[in-house]
Order: C-alpha cells, then sequence, then structure tokens
C-alpha cells in the first residue's frame, strides 16, 4: 500500500507541474495602435510554446499601402499569465514610404474573456530597421490586443504583398560617337550585393527593379572613364541611358554627366561637422562648374546627406548648408542661381549602415529646364 500512495504521489506532482503556465501556442491576430497615427497596424503572431520559454513570428501590416515586416521573437509566460515577447530579428519586409520598421518589446497579460482567449497590454522600441540595416531608435509606444483564432496561419485575413517590380532598361552609349556599347552594370541597394547585369549594342539592358527603391549604378568598362551614379526607381517603368566617357579622346571638359540622375561628388570633402569647403575640393566643382558653363540649358539640384549619427535636426540643416555652399561657390564663377537648386536630405536616404563614411556625400541632379 505504501508503495501505491508513493506511486500516485509523483503522478499528482508530475501533472501538476506540467500544468504550471498557461498554453498560449497557436495563431492570434489583432491591432497594434501608434499614439502619432490616425489607424491601426495588423499584427499577427504565430506562437510556439515549451514550458514558460516561448517563440514565433510576428508580422505587422501598414493597413495602407499593404507594406509589411515579419520578425522572429522570444520570450517567456509565468504561471499568473503574464507574458513578454522581444522581436529581435527580421525575416522579410518590404519598405514602407518615410519610415521605418520598430523591432518591438511586447509585455502583456493572457485571459479568457466570455469564451474568448485574449493577449494584451504594452509595447515599445529602441531598436528601428530600414533597408536591410537595424538602427539605434525608438517609435512613439502604444497598447496591443490580440484574441487567439482557431484557423491555421495559412488562412490568416491578413494580406502581406510583396514589394512590386518595375522594368527598367536602356542603352550605354559612347559619349563622344554616340555609338551603343557592351558593357556590365551592377545595380546594388543599401548594404546587399550588387546584381551584374549585361548591356549589348543591339538589345541595350532590361533589369526588374524593386519600387520606390534608390539604386547605385556602377559601369567599369576598359579605355572609358567609371561611372557611380544614384538611380531613383519610382511606381512605372523607365528607360535610363548612360554615357561613358573615352579615356583619351574626350576633353576634360566634356564630363561623363548623364541628365536626370543622382551623381555623388565623390572628391568633395568639408571640414567635419562644418559647411566649409576643403582646398582638395575645388578640381571636382572646377570640372562641374565648366559643364554648366558649357550647357547652359541645363538646370542642376544639389543634394546634401549625412549619416545617422548625432542629432536628427543638426544633420538636416549641415546637409543642407554644405548644398548651399556649393550653390555659393557656383554663383561666384558666373553660373546664374536662378539654374540652381538645393536641398538637404540629412540622414534619410543613406547607402550603407552606418556609421558610414559614404553617407556624408554630396550628389547632384542635371536636367533641361526651361529658365524663368
Amino acid at each position: 500500500m505504501k508503495h501505491y500512495f508513493l506511486f500516485f504521489c509523483i503522478l499528482f506532482l508530475s501533472c501538476t507541474a506540467k500544468a504550471q503556465w498557461p498554453s498560449i501556442a497557436g495563431h492570434w491576430e489583432g491591432v497594434l495602435p501608434q499614439s502619432n497615427k490616425a489607424y491601426d497596424f495588423q499584427l499577427s503572431m504565430d506562437i510556439e510554446q515549451k514550458g514558460d520559454s516561448l517563440t514565433g513570428t510576428s508580422t505587422l501590416v501598414n493597413p495602407k499601402g499593404g507594406a509589411y515586416v515579419t520578425l522572429l521573437f522570444k520570450g517567456a509566460i509565468t504561471k499568473t499569465g503574464k507574458v513578454t515577447l522581444k522581436e529581435y530579428r527580421v525575416v522579410k519586409s518590404t519598405p514602407i514610404r518615410k519610415l521605418d520598421w520598430c523591432i518591438k518589446r511586447f509585455t502583456g497579460q493572457f485571459s479568457s474573456k466570455k469564451q474568448k482567449l485574449i493577449l494584451s497590454g504594452t509595447w515599445r522600441s529602441t531598436q528601428l530597421y530600414a533597408n536591410g540595416k537595424y538602427y539605434t531608435g525608438h517609435c512613439s509606444p502604444g497598447r496591443f490586443t490580440m484574441e487567439k483564432r482557431k484557423e491555421p496561419p495559412t488562412k490568416t485575413k491578413i494580406k502581406i504583398q510583396t514589394s512590386p517590380l518595375v522594368t527598367v532598361k536602356g542603352y550605354i552609349y559612347d559619349q563622344s560617337t554616340l555609338l551603343s556599347l557592351e558593357a556590365s552594370l551592377f545595380f546594388s541597394k543599401a548594404d546587399l550585393s550588387p546584381n551584374k547585369v549585361e548591356a549589348n549594342k543591339t538589345k541595350g539592358y532590361t533589369q526588374r527593379l524593386e519600387a520606390n527603391t534608390d539604386y547605385t549604378i556602377t559601369i567599369k568598362k576598359e579605355g572609358y572613364l567609371p561611372i557611380k551614379s544614384i538611380l531613383r526607381v519610382r511606381s512605372e517603368d523607365l528607360v535610363h541611358n548612360l554615357f561613358l566617357r573615352p579615356i583619351e579622346t574626350t576633353p576634360d571638359i566634356e564630363e561623363a554627366f548623364s541628365l536626370n540622375t543622382s551623381i555623388i561628388l565623390e572628391n568633395v570633402l568639408f571640414q567635419q561637422s562644418t559647411a566649409q569647403i576643403l582646398p582638395e575640393s575645388m578640381k571636382e566643382l572646377e570640372r562641374l562648374y565648366r559643364h554648366l558653363r558649357l550647357h547652359t540649358d541645363y538646370h542642376i539640384t544639389i543634394e546634401g546627406h549625412t549619416d545617422r549619427i548625432g542629432s536628427y535636426k543638426k544633420n538636416m540643416i549641415l546637409s543642407e548648408e554644405r548644398s548651399k555652399a556649393i550653390k555659393t561657390y557656383l554663383i561666384k564663377k558666373g553660373i546664374r542661381g536662378k539654374r540652381i537648386d538645393t536641398i538637404g536630405y540629412g540622414p534619410q536616404q543613406i547607402i550603407c549602415r552606418p556609421p558610414c563614411k559614404k553617407n556624408r556625400r554630396v550628389a547632384f541632379v542635371l536636367s533641361k529646364k526651361k529658365q524663368k
């Protein structure tokens, strides 16, 4: 009898131990409001549970446009149903215009209301994600509410849309002869590896790129000066021709500047944290001046950019001051001010993960624009 009694005691203790934590494994759906937004983001989670440990994926969908991000998370649940979840890695996302995705930390409570399983609480963020990179920052905190669903994740009502693609095509020309060339183009974005595309003489090149994304185009061909420029892909297909300058036959005054393309001034440098142009920048600025003097029908927009290090407000001001410093230089050389616009983007259009020297740059866009 003592042995039977001991056996049942052990069995009872083991069963009660297994039932210490509420089970919240499964698919959850709900909303995630932000205090500075007039609409709620759609939130879904697929939770796996082992004892008090929680793992899984969360998906956040912007109802305006359908942009989304899916992240891995890990966390825990207490015996009283208190839940903490921390997102730590993006596994899939689409760009969200003018905004970064928030890497969130959830603190909530599991409960049962009217035969419904509810998970609700607050969230906050100390890290951001955009274009394949993570940054230190925060979003406006808020609350969240989710309900457990019976249907599997494959039947979720949240629609995840893939990023739309547009077609970019064009030819590579010799700037002197205007004959089409065979050349290799490299398209890259953020810190991702460049994608190589071949252009031939008869068909040019064709490439499918993500809409509303900035790409860096690099062309290197023997006998020609290399080109490196920024292509801004929007929501429509476009034709983008590029011109290569022969090294030996093209005069120095004929710089290989394409129209309607953001071109980086690689050798224009400033004194640290100021808009003071350094002397070693003069050769590059002189080329730009001579090109504008030669093409009197060209209009130029000068763009200032900074890294995402330091004060956002100060970076915006600094980028604008640097673009204006180049405008002042061109005006003093004799270029009419009506032909020159300036804009400071600050850290809004970085091209590599901070801290990165390449983000601190000045670029320009040439266009044909009637002067008033």
